[in-house]
């Protein structure tokens, strides 16, 4: 046993593959060189890494205080673009506001009509709830005429735009005019009209600077210059904007003058009177407070005018060349209706123009005097050296009085541009 014991406590021999094992109190020399040379690695290491986070924290500074400074500048191009969109948009809300005011609006009478306008101001009014007892006529009129007031902002369009065309070949039209009638600055002559090309025996009519030379009892041409062919064609712009202008209200002057001459001659199936719009009730409409017979002749003057301006469009289209609108009887049939429509037109517009100062005169609380009014005692205020201030400063003042006087008086604040009055419609009304 004691031999097992001693043979047991001998250690038992390792084989060469199995390395024999190192107590920690004895550190080999190459584990010692290796942890030097880790230890140095490892410092270079940090140091790398920090140099390397540095460079990258510079890197992302510097891109992030690019990525800020594009934000600016876009933030400032946005801003730019959304300031202007605003001032657009301001722009167009006053535009659409402006338009508006010239239209009559529910609650507020506007009276006195443009040029251009499709139906007068009172409309609105006169044609609000439809009785259901009205008839076939009635019908096919208020829904024409709901139709001209709805799309009044687009005529309104049109009629600035005829404006400008008008103005600009009324230019045109004096520029032109000396050669064509006067035959001084003439452009583009036609070789055709000169005397020399024929014998001296044959020539019957010399001419002169409105009309081409006569030959054997023949007009050698049509025209004898650029001149009299451009003045053919500014006459005929000029003829078709002012049938435009009588034609859009033919409507309105229709159906004011079959109510107005109904009440007339005594035959309306509604009740009729001063004050009573085409279905009988009661209105603040300024039209329906003319006496009935003044509405008469002024809505006949008007559709005289609409009617003799078409026949002036007619006989100015079917006689085309510059010589038959110069020459018989292209001439007479083309000045003659154009006379009676403006002649007309006039009457009417001086006929209304009465009647509508008489009311103001007589119920100044119920129709205020127009704008123009009160500008023109402005200007004659500022022209007399009396408002010791510029036009300008003048006539705001009056506007400001206007204002004013309409936020006290209960009437709209709102300052028109091209309407002639605005007051509130009383509680009684029925429109």
């Amino acid at each position: 046993m004691v031999a097992n014991e001693r043979k047991a406590e001998e250690p038992s021999p390792r084989t060469a593959e199995e390395p024999s094992p190192r107590t920690a109190e004895e550190p080999s020399p190459r584990t010692a060189e290796e942890h030097s040379r880790e230890s140095h690695s490892h410092g270079g290491r940090l140091h790398s890494t920090a140099h390397n986070a540095n460079v990258c924290m510079h890197r992302l500074a510097h891109e992030a205080e690019a990525e800020l400074a594009a934000v600016k500048v876009q933030a400032v191009l946005r801003g730019k673009k959304i300031r202007k969109a605003v001032a657009h948009a301001h722009v167009v809300s006053s535009t659409k506001k402006a338009f508006k005011r010239l239209r009559p609006h529910k609650g507020h009478y506007f009276h006195g009509g443009f040029p251009g306008a499709p139906v007068h101001s009172s409309v609105e009014h006169a044609l609000s709830c439809m009785p259901e007892d009205a008839s076939c006529y009635e019908r096919m009129r208020d829904q024409c005429l709901n139709f001209m007031l709805t799309h009044q902002h687009f005529f309104l369009a049109l009629a600035a735009t005829f404006l400008v065309i008008f103005v600009i070949d009324i230019c045109v039209l004096i520029f032109v005019g000396w050669g064509a009638i006067f035959g001084i600055g003439i452009i583009g002559f036609n070789p055709d009209c000169d005397l020399k090309n024929y014998p001296a025996e044959n020539v019957t009519f010399e001419g002169n600077a409105q009309y081409p030379p006569q030959v054997n009892g023949q007009y050698v041409a049509e025209y004898c210059n650029l001149n009299q062919r451009i003045f053919n064609y500014c006459i005929k712009v000029i003829v078709l904007i002012m049938t435009y202008i009588n034609i859009l209200p033919l409507p309105w002057r229709i159906a004011i003058t079959v109510d107005a001459w109904e009440e007339v001659l005594g035959v309306s199936s509604r009740e009729t009177g001063v004050g009573l719009d085409f279905y009988g009730r009661e209105t603040e409409s300024m039209w329906f407070h003319i006496p009935s017979a003044k509405r008469a002749s002024i809505a006949l003057l008007e559709m005289f005018a609409s009617l003799f301006q078409v026949l002036n469009c007619i006989f100015c289209l079917y006689y085309w060349p510059y010589l038959q609108t110069q020459t018989w009887p292209g001439s007479f049939l083309i000045n003659f209706p154009v006379a009676i429509s403006i002649s007309c037109a006039i009457a009417a517009g001086i006929k209304l123009g009465k009647e509508e100062k008489k009311l103001v005169r007589e119920q100044p609380e119920r129709f205020p005097e127009p704008i123009s009014a009160h500008l023109m005692a402005a200007f004659r205020k500022w022209k007399a050296g009396k408002s010791g201030k510029p036009l300008f400063a003048t006539l705001k003042e009056a506007l400001d009085e206007i204002k004013a006087d309409a936020e006290e008086k209960g009437h709209p604040k709102a300052v028109m541009l091209l309407e002639i009055g605005a007051i509130k419609s009383s509680p009684h009304s029925s429109v």
